[in-house]
């Protein structure tokens, strides 16, 4: 990767990679969302709407990339490639998710969510295209109603 680094998910609290391998990861789309809400005033165009910041900030971060089954001693290519699905699986799959360490080329740290993982397979290739969506946050309120009061 030259002068960047290679992203990595790893363990908040330990740093143990988590996510063996990314691979290839050929685009990272971080977006940081203001969560206003614009509300129209009567007999007025655009300019004359009232902004509310009450809801605050969102950061999503979309990771794009190949895997080709390298980093897994598993063995076989297609064994490798289970191994790499079967990971992140895991961790969006778990009951509660758990929070991770995003770190991107740049070296910024992020504490992430995933809220989608996506998997196709590349037609006459022996590798996979994934995506990740993760998104920043401290904590996952399991139940709401009990955790706010």
């Amino acid at each position: 990767m030259g002068i960047f680094s290679k992203p990595t998910i790893k363990e908040v609290d330990t740093g143990t990679l988590t996510i063996t391998d990314l691979d290839s990861v050929e685009g990272i789309d971080p977006s940081l969302k203001n969560a206003m809400i614009s509300f129209s005033v009567p007999t007025t165009d655009t300019s004359g709407n009232r902004v509310n910041n009450w809801r605050g900030k969102v950061r999503v971060i979309i990771l794009t990339g190949s895997h080709s089954g390298a980093g897994y001693s598993e063995g076989s290519v297609k064994a490798n490639l289970k191994a790499f699905v079967a990971e992140v699986e895991a961790w969006v799959n778990d009951g509660i998710q758990s929070r991770r360490k995003f770190t991107d080329i740049l070296d910024n740290e992020y504490n992430v969510f995933c809220t989608n993982f996506s998997w196709s397979w590349v037609s006459g290739l022996p590798k996979i295209n994934y995506t990740l969506e993760l998104v920043e946050g401290g904590d996952i309120i399991n139940n709401w109603i009990t955790d706010l009061t």
